[in-house]
């Protein structure tokens, strides 16, 4: 059972947090034609300094952001309402972790990690799971402790999924590898559905497309009594992506060589040599989004040479007419 996150689009608040860590505006349950946008310079509040901006199906992604920004939404009758000033990128400094009596039949317990940027007001909704690889796939959620007798080894039906708060181990779950999971989200949760807690032992999701982070304090759940070493497994990063093109595209004075996409932000050197020309060299930072790799036009046989967080990960021929 894997990891999922989702969250119905007509139920959302006003002031969000995109996956990637920037702002997300939505209308919530309102009509976007009914909903003015306007996105205020920081320390601007009168709306004539604001810059109004249009909905894409009902919301507003407007990526990288100054911090001190807010957005405004005024409504046909007139009313309005102003977000809280960015902060910046949401960014993880610590994992979530694990607490507790780490084996069969014992409890976990997640504590927060740490995290910069956002609203300044946003919350952490922390999560528990036992997965079956330490890459955190094929998971499955912890139960309440109130609903494991003690020792925790048979569940009772109907027992609710534990959601950062006091779990318990039961023996089903030994050989697995236990997760705490911790994802950001906005204070503000008008018109957020009322949470349900799901049961033990059925389907289940996270249900926020938010910044998440995903910790692992725990090597395989030891047998009953029995410890597991105090281990910490780090979540699986993918490494950088770099693709070059064979035949180089052309537009507008420039020539695309390739593409390179990060799990999170690295930093990309990047050198063209051949053509004709003297080499070209740049830097720029890419991140999970991807990012073209170019230079200023040339024709004939090149060789790009790409590093990434000073690693060469890319030395080919590239032809370009």
């Amino acid at each position: 059972m894997g990891i999922v996150l989702a969250v119905p689009a007509a139920a959302q608040a006003y002031w969000e947090l995109a996956p990637d860590g920037h702002p997300l505006i939505t209308t919530s349950q309102y009509s976007p034609d009914g909903v003015q946008l306007f996105v205020c310079p920081p320390g601007e509040t009168d709306t004539g300094a604001c810059v109004p901006q249009a909905w894409t199906q009902g919301e507003y992604r407007p990526g990288p952001t100054p911090p001190g920004t807010t957005f405004k939404v005024r409504w046909r009758d007139g009313r309005e309402e102003q977000s809280p000033a960015w902060q910046g990128q949401v960014q993880r400094t610590a994992l979530p972790t694990l607490s507790g009596r780490l084996y069969a039949t014992g409890d976990a317990q997640p504590q927060a990690g740490a995290w910069t940027g956002g609203w300044g007001d946003d919350v952490s909704r922390l999560s528990l799971a036992a997965c079956g690889t330490a890459a955190g796939t094929d998971c499955v959620p912890l139960p309440q402790i109130s609903g494991c007798p003690v020792p925790c080894d048979t569940v009772a039906s109907g027992t609710a999924v534990s959601s950062g708060g006091l779990a318990g181990i039961p023996t089903a779950l030994s050989g697995r590898y236990l997760f705490a999971l911790e994802t950001r989200v906005p204070r503000d949760q008008r018109g957020w559905p009322i949470p349900v807690p799901a049961l033990w032992g059925l389907s289940w999701s996270y249900d926020l497309p938010a910044p998440t982070a995903l910790g692992s304090v725990s090597a395989p759940v030891g047998p009953l009594g029995l410890p597991s070493p105090a281990v910490i497994v780090e979540p699986v990063v993918t490494a950088p992506v770099v693709k070059l093109r064979s035949r180089a595209l052309r537009s507008k004075g420039r020539i695309s060589v390739g593409r390179v996409t990060c799990q999170s932000r690295c930093k990309v050197a990047v050198k063209v040599s051949g053509g004709g020309e003297r080499a070209y060299t740049t830097t720029f930072v890419a991140d999970s989004r991807g990012k073209a790799i170019t230079a200023p036009a040339r024709r004939g046989k090149l060789t790009v040479r790409v590093h990434v967080d000073g690693k060469l990960l890319a030395n080919a021929t590239v032809r370009a007419r």
